[in-house]
Order: structure tokens, then C-alpha cells, then sequence
């Protein structure tokens, strides 16, 4: 099953912008109370500019059941 994604800033969709520019894509979706993470591998074409520490990015994931999401994950 192939899922489709979508990146959030805040309340910003991020996707038009970094779906063109994505070499991959990696959540990590731990069990209980460990931190999920998300690794983005993007093409450096100048445009794009580095999160600040701290801001909340959201990843929900669409597959043909619906949609899953993985909540907040915090930049560092």
C-alpha cells in the first residue's frame, strides 16, 4: 500500500513546495511514550529555508482506509 503525505507548519501546507523537491521520506512511529520522528531527504534548490528549533510539524499520512495521523513532531 503506497501512502500518500502531507507536511503542515502550524496550520501552513508545506507540501506544494517540498512534495517537488523530495528524495525521501522516513516516519518512525514508535510504541508508547518514545518520540515518533521524521526524517525529510529533500533536493537543494535554494529556495527553502531551515524550520526554527522547536516549531511544530505535522505529517498525516493517506492511505485508501483514511487518513492517519502522527500528531505533532517538534523540530530540533
Amino acid at each position: 500500500m503506497q501512502p500518500t503525505f502531507s507536511i503542515f507548519l502550524g496550520d501552513k501546507s508545506l507540501t506544494p513546495t517540498i512534495n517537488p523537491l523530495l528524495i525521501s521520506l522516513e516516519l518512525t512511529d514508535e510504541a508508547g511514550w518514545k518520540s515518533d520522528s521524521l526524517t525529510l531527504t529533500l533536493t537543494d534548490d535554494g529556495t527553502l529555508a531551515i524550520p526554527k528549533k522547536g516549531v511544530k510539524l505535522s505529517c498525516p499520512r493517506l492511505y485508501r482506509n483514511g487518513l492517519n495521523s502522527y500528531g505533532q513532531l517538534y523540530g530540533g
